[in-house]
């Protein structure tokens, strides 16, 4: 779903209402994966463990820059974060 939303976005393309809602609803979607992965990261000791919640923070990160860059070429302002 994502790489639809990127691609118009590179295209200059405008998104609707339902798509903006779409979008914004990712985007709190993605802060609270974040979140989560942030907070099991700092509670196990497990060193593999720890590195594959790190893993979910930075891609949840990219996800979230995405879908604001997404919004800004809308012309919408981004979610505060």
């Amino acid at each position: 779903m994502l790489e639809v939303f990127f691609s118009m976005h590179h295209h200059g393309g405008r998104i609707s209402e339902m798509e903006k809602l779409q979008v914004q609803e990712l985007l709190r979607n993605e802060e609270l994966c974040v979140a989560k992965a942030e907070f099991f990261m700092n509670q196990t000791q497990d060193p593999s463990l720890r590195d594959l919640c790190r893993q979910c923070v930075n891609t949840g990160h990219r996800h979230i820059n995405e879908l604001n860059n997404i919004l800004r070429g809308a012309g919408i302002s981004p979610h505060p974060q």
